[in-house]
């Protein structure tokens, strides 16, 4: 039996919907909600809830919806990533492969991101200067940092050698070390937030 696009007509009453409805479009629209819900044809209060969530890839952010948040997926790099997009037309990516290495990064829910690392060249008494690239691809800022924090590795006798973060731009950041004693500290870790 084919596909009958006006079966049931508007006019239809449940009780007399012709035969195709209960042989064709009913089996089928029973199988397509139980692909990912509970579906027991039944009053049962999980009815209708979701077993899993399945998602066609989006090549583009979908449009904005006056009022309705939307959730969907694309690919970052070569991995599927779950966004949330608002009703205000801003996108967040929730989910992210976070990177648990000395160089690394994770994603926060509410759009944060933090990345991490190490300079492990000694930091001398000579005041120096140097950049340090941020993380690119899917752990990369996009338009802000807010904050760079540096910890010297090591002991350092000389309480006046200090560290700067001057230039941060989503890509990079620039460090001076000012004041230093004889003594060299054997590198610092950097941690940076933004989004």
């Amino acid at each position: 039996m084919s596909y009958n696009v006006n079966d049931p007509a508007p006019t239809d009453k449940l009780r007399n919907w012709p035969s195709s409805v209960t042989t064709n479009e009913w089996p089928r629209l029973k199988a397509m909600i139980a692909a990912d819900h509970v579906f027991n044809n039944s009053a049962l209060v999980d009815d209708g809830y979701h077993t899993v969530i399945h998602f066609q890839n989006q090549v583009a952010d979908p449009a904005t919806i006056a009022g309705v948040t939307t959730q969907f997926t694309k690919t970052v790099d070569v991995q599927n990533e779950l966004f949330i997009k608002t009703n205000l037309g801003n996108v967040r990516q929730i989910t992210g492969p976070s990177n648990p290495v000395t160089n690394g990064y994770t994603f926060m829910t509410n759009g944060f991101i933090m990345q991490w690392g190490v300079y492990t060249a000694p930091v001398t008494g000579v005041p120096q200067t140097g950049t340090i690239a941020f993380q690119a691809g899917a752990g990369a800022f996009i338009t802000k940092v807010f904050t760079v924090q540096i910890t010297f590795i090591g002991v350092e006798d000389d309480a006046n050698n200090t560290m700067q973060v001057n230039t941060v731009t989503p890509s990079s950041f620039k460090w001076q070390t000012t004041n230093g004693g004889i003594n060299a500290y054997t590198g610092f870790y950097w941690f940076a937030i933004g989004v």
